[in-house]
């Protein structure tokens, strides 16, 4: 039986996963696309629970209950070169951390693309404008990925009222909708990875809190006639970590969220997936550290793009 092969409904299986640890967990469902998403979203058994990521490597398939309970009775009682043994029996069938998966939804800034440098400059440019301070971009770096208003309530003085906010934010979206693409490219190995997505079948769309204008500029620049749908900031729909641009991603899309993996950078990346009830792969090129990032929940990483190919 191929990857494709799985279905839900009326069979049954018992499976195996290798844990982070390289510990082996046995269970059985009747839904295994769903059980597996439901390990890697910390909701699943106590046992994997503490070590997350999980990979399917092993599943037998049964006509009733009672038949995979018994073998997954029969498994947990070998020996774990046993189980070994047994898993690679069944290798042909393995390779993928995720199942039935057609769509791939992207953050942009950290994530697809690096546009701290652009950031950057229009973020000191309305500092002067309005007699503050400039900020390196460091500084920058960890204000970014939860909206304007916020990186600048971030980095303005404390005794900043929010009056002088409302004003400053019209003249960043000025200055940095003229300014967008001036440093601003995608991170190495980015353009490949979506061309071999959408070689391979894949529907691909970019999320961001960012301004709409801007995402559909960027996203027209750099993945014209690869991501489909790209969704900014606008009105009527909530930011992230609100589910609503991933919802309006997948209906413009034609596609359902159990069908779904999202990808982002940050905290607010982790939160948006989960509201979503999408699985999130959190990579580590961007705005954030693996260390913040464990803190805040998220358990599958990806080191660099191609890293996203083999998780899928």
């Amino acid at each position: 039986m191929t990857k494709a092969a799985i279905i839900t409904g009326d069979s049954y299986y018992t499976y195996m996963v290798e844990c982070s640890d390289g510990s082996l967990y046995t269970g059985y469902t009747n839904d295994l696309d769903n059980r597996i998403k439901v390990h890697n979203l910390g909701k699943g058994a106590k046992y994997t629970r503490s070590r997350l990521p999980v990979r399917l490597v092993y599943y037998e398939v049964f006509d009733n209950k009672n038949d995979a309970m018994k073998r997954e009775c029969a498994i947990k009682k070998l020996s774990r070169e046993a189980k070994l043994a047994l898993i690679k029996t069944g290798e042909s069938k393995m390779g993928s951390l995720f199942f039935n998966v057609d769509t791939i939804i992207f953050d942009m800034d950290g994530t697809v693309l690096n546009t701290l440098d652009d950031l950057t400059v229009s973020m000191n440019y309305v500092m002067d404008k309005f007699g503050f301070p400039p900020h390196s971009k460091e500084d920058y770096r960890h204000a970014f990925g939860n909206g304007i208003r916020y990186a600048l309530e971030e980095t303005v003085p404390k005794e900043t009222t929010s009056e002088v906010i409302d004003r400053m934010i019209p003249v960043f979206k000025e200055h940095y909708d003229v300014h967008c693409l001036d440093r601003t490219k995608p991170y190495d190995g980015i353009s490949e990875l979506m061309k071999q997505l959408k070689e391979r079948g894949y529907k691909l769309a970019i999320v961001s809190n960012k301004i709409d204008s801007a995402v559909k500029e960027l996203n027209e620049r750099f993945f014209d006639g690869l991501v489909e749908v790209a969704i900014g900031e606008k009105q009527g729909i909530k930011r992230k970590p609100a589910p609503d641009t991933v919802f309006e991603a997948l209906k413009e899309l034609g596609s359902k969220a159990e069908n779904a993996v999202y990808v982002g950078d940050s905290e607010v990346d982790y939160e948006t997936a989960k509201n979503s009830s999408l699985p999130c792969i959190s990579v580590l090129w961007g705005f954030r550290d693996k260390a913040y990032l464990e803190k805040k929940g998220a358990s599958i990483f990806a080191e660099a793009p191609g890293d996203i190919l083999t998780l899928l």
